[in-house]
Formats: structure tokens, C-alpha cells, sequence
């Protein structure tokens, strides 16, 4: 079986599993840009959680995307820190 979200030639994740998991997520937990939607997906199987991210191209530091990469590495790294112990 396997679960995706994206858009054709733009973004998208996707995990393939033999096993059903318990929970799928896209997306940030905080809501803040829907957009996002297509860059990240986290599926539990039991206590095990696999992240799966597209990361934004920056392209050059003074184009606008280089922001946008920026911010959904920083949103990334909170998230993490948020969500996840250092055991886990």
C-alpha cells in the first residue's frame, strides 16, 4: 500500500509500506501555510514515525524562495523538537 499527496511537476511525498500505518499526517501541525501540505508527511506504525519531505529549492539567496525554504526549515526544526524526544 502507499499514501502520497503532491502535485504533478511541482511537489509531493508519498510512503510505501507493506504495512497499514496506525496514522497518517500531512502536512505541519501548526496550520500556518497549506501550501505545505504537499512537502510533508509523517506515518506512525506502532512506535515508529517516518517523515517524508520535499524540501523547497532555495535557488539563489536574494531570490524570494530562498525565504520560503528558510522558513520551512525552521518550521521543520520546530516541529521536530516539538514532537519528538531525544529517545524517539
Amino acid at each position: 500500500m502507499y499514501f502520497f499527496r503532491g502535485k504533478k511537476g511541482y511537489s509531493g511525498v508519498a510512503i510505501a509500506s507493506q504495512n497499514e500505518p496506525e496514522e497518517v499526517i500531512y502536512g505541519f501541525p501548526d496550520g500556518k501555510n497549506p501550501r505545505d501540505d504537499d512537502r510533508l508527511m509523517i506515518a506512525r506504525f506502532g512506535d515508529i514515525r517516518v517523515i517524508n519531505t520535499y524540501v523547497p529549492q532555495g535557488k539563489s539567496i536574494v531570490h524570494p524562495d530562498y525565504r520560503y525554504k528558510k522558513d520551512f526549515l525552521m518550521r521543520f526544526l520546530e516541529m521536530l523538537e516539538s514532537q519528538f524526544n531525544d529517545e524517539e
